[in-house]
């Protein structure tokens, strides 16, 4: 038998953690062992207590990581390759998502054999130009977008559909080789952050891309 015993120190205060206490009704059902009336009010309670109101007030980004459906076998340097991907894009709009990890290959900028990364991706990276920026061959902001990567972001946003870059920032960039080290470049070397960032920014504003992941 368990016995409550108040404590003997005058004035001796406990804080403890936030609790709700309410009624609820029982509903006719339950799903997977829970009663559907106190599941309701159970994610009522829980809602009180959120910090983002005011991002699910403007609706969930929903995101498609495309690899999924083995779009880096997809060719988009090709008018058939492009044909093909826009049918993903018209998909996706129809079901209501919003944002799409773009990572087909692009034989128009990169070759699939360059690749310095363990998985042979590379030639994905970055709307198919990782490889010129790792090599320091093509400057966002500075040097032109092939019409082939325009051609599929103007075609997403007429959808609805951002295009996110899959990027890798532990490759050798040649931007800052000195920072690579032990098969990673060194994020917390001088200027390294500094220019990856400035770098994405430039990115983003020269080839329309939604974002990167």
């Amino acid at each position: 038998q368990m016995v409550h015993r108040p404590s003997t120190f005058t004035g001796e205060t406990h804080v403890c953690d936030a609790a709700l206490i309410g009624l609820t009704l029982l509903a006719a059902y339950e799903l997977e062992g829970v009663n559907l009336g106190e599941r309701s009010a159970f994610i009522r309670a829980v809602e009180s207590f959120y910090l983002d109101g005011e991002a699910r007030a403007k609706g969930t980004v929903k995101v498609n990581v495309a690899w999924d459906e083995s779009d880096y076998q997809i060719d988009v340097g090709t008018a058939a390759g492009r044909k093909e991907y826009k049918r993903i894009i018209d998909r996706n709009a129809e079901l209501g998502v919003t944002h799409i990890v773009y990572e087909p290959r692009n034989t128009r900028v990169a070759n699939r054999h360059n690749y310095t990364d363990g998985w042979g991706w590379e030639s994905s990276l970055w709307f198919s130009m990782g490889e010129r920026i790792r090599q320091g061959n093509w400057a966002p902001g500075f040097d032109s977008v092939d019409s082939s990567i325009d051609e599929m972001v103007s075609y997403a946003s007429s959808k609805g559909v951002g295009l996110l870059a899959y990027v890798y920032p532990c490759l050798k960039f040649e931007a800052h080789a000195e920072a690579f080290s032990n098969g990673a470049l060194d994020l917390s070397a001088a200027g390294v952050a500094e220019w990856l960032a400035k770098t994405l920014e430039a990115f983003m504003l020269a080839t329309g891309a939604a974002g990167v992941a």
